[in-house]
């Protein structure tokens, strides 16, 4: 999986509780092999509203199939709308496909990921509790990834929890002013 910064997304909540990009405004996309030079692609991506047209027909021009549009938090301000998305195919066109669409944003690229983002959550424990797995984010974001029991398909191909259908539980610290 490829995580995808939307530090430049700005948005909040009732009371002024400031959302951390990591916790729900990043886009995501998932790989999953399928052999003989062939896979799987799902993606997700948070997007403004002027993002949302322009973002959506790259999909499509890149051979990309749009699965969803919605809003995750209906009462984000401002708002941010969600895109989910997969191809199945070549992965290097399925990824030169999805850069095209996140080139029609303003995205930041290229992105590093922290070496060691620190976190007051013992994410370990979190992960134990829920039964997933945890990984530690920008703004010391945890988010604990627990893998659905039963077998999921996409597309018509039988895919692994990996590919971005887990249930995501997310932990944001909060500073004093929210």
């Amino acid at each position: 999986s490829i995580n995808i910064n939307r530090n430049d997304l700005k948005a909040s909540l009732p009371g002024g509780i400031h959302v951390a990009p990591a916790e729900l405004l990043n886009g995501t996309i998932y790989m999953q092999s399928l052999g003989k030079g062939r896979a799987i692609m799902n993606g997700d991506f948070g997007l403004k509203p002027s993002e949302t047209g322009p973002f959506i027909n790259a999909l499509v021009q890149n051979g990309i199939t749009v699965q969803a549009f919605h809003q995750h938090l209906y009462d984000l301000s401002p708002m941010v709308w969600f895109v989910h998305f997969r191809g199945i195919g070549d992965p290097i066109a399925i990824a030169k496909g999805t850069r095209n669409a996140i080139k029609v944003t303003s995205t930041p690229l290229p992105q590093h990921t922290p070496k060691h983002p620190p976190t007051p959550f013992d994410h370990k424990k979190l992960a134990h509790i829920l039964g997933g797995k945890a990984q530690v984010g920008d703004s010391g974001v945890v988010v604990v990834d627990v893998d659905r029991a039963e077998q999921i398909h996409l597309g018509g191909v039988a895919i692994k929890p990996g590919l971005g259908v887990a249930t995501n539980v997310a932990f944001q610290p909060l500073d004093k002013n929210g």
